[in-house]
């Protein structure tokens, strides 16, 4: 009698043991699986960066070599330079073509209406 005690008792235990290595295993695939996600979307921005890392070196490739000018506009601020522009094109709005006459004239909107 105290021998099938002794075997239920090891046998209690040994399903005790093999539950919690069973829920031990689940965690650890559980973890590995949000790892693997992880790693997989740090990948996918990876490649999205580099893509748009090899577009803007197509593009800056496109555009050439700076004018000399630019040296000017190098270390200024993006507001100083859109002010400096939007008072260029303000300056040369009157001396573009009309698109009705082609004429060129700085006088040639106001007789237009």
């Amino acid at each position: 009698m105290l021998l099938v005690v002794a075997l239920f008792w090891i046998l209690v235990l040994t399903s005790v043991v093999f539950f919690l290595l069973q829920i031990e295993k689940d965690t650890k695939i559980k973890q590995l699986q949000e790892q693997a996600q992880k790693r997989d979307e740090v990948l996918s921005k990876r490649a999205r960066f580099l893509q748009q890392q090899e577009e803007v070196n197509r593009k800056i490739r496109e555009l050439g070599v700076p004018p000399a000018g630019f040296e000017k506009y190098k270390n200024t601020s993006l507001k100083d330079v859109s002010w400096h522009t939007l008072l260029l094109l303000l300056f040369f709005l009157p001396f573009t073509p009309s698109p009705v006459t082609n004429n060129v004239c700085v006088f040639s909107r106001l007789g237009s209406s």
